[in-house]
């Protein structure tokens, strides 16, 4: 269960994150738990003094890295979410990120698209750099390494 404490704890964490990334994560949530599961995450977030009203988010604006990982851990207790749901919600987000869309629309194969993974995580992260270390096409396996040591715009 998180708590005031962790939050606290939590909120030391540097960096900023776009609003695309919270957005991603409300169209899961409302997708699968419906318009009262956006509403008892904003609820309990407000509990914790963490208030982020999906709805008003632009997908552009950068907010704090720490209210990404409290939304993230406050997801998966408050709908009893496993890893492997939390990969799914992941593997989801693709589908549905503007900034994704985007720029995906501009490339024409899967391996292209992949190997621009680190302007992507740039775009939607102002701290840590992605590399991407091998892409399997025949195996559909990606592997990824996230580098901490790029620092903050």
């Amino acid at each position: 269960m998180l708590t005031q404490e962790k939050v606290n704890q939590i909120k030391e964490i540097k960096g900023k994150v776009r609003g695309a990334v919270f957005q991603t994560d409300a169209s899961y949530i409302q997708s699968r738990f419906g318009p009262d599961g956006i509403e008892l995450l904003s609820s309990r977030l407000r509990e914790l003094s963490c208030p982020i009203e999906y709805g008003n988010i632009k997908a552009m604006e950068w907010l704090p890295l720490w209210q990404r990982v409290v939304s993230m851990l406050l997801i998966k207790d408050l709908f009893q979410l496993s890893d492997e749901d939390i990969k799914e919600m992941r593997i989801a987000a693709p589908r549905t990120s503007f900034i994704v869309k985007l720029l995906v629309k501009f490339f024409i194969s899967l391996e292209s698209a992949l190997g621009r993974s680190p302007d992507y995580w740039v775009k939607h992260y102002n701290v840590g750099e992605l590399e991407v270390i091998k892409i399997d096409e025949k195996e559909r396996r990606i592997i990824v390494r996230r580098i901490k040591s790029r620092k903050k715009l």
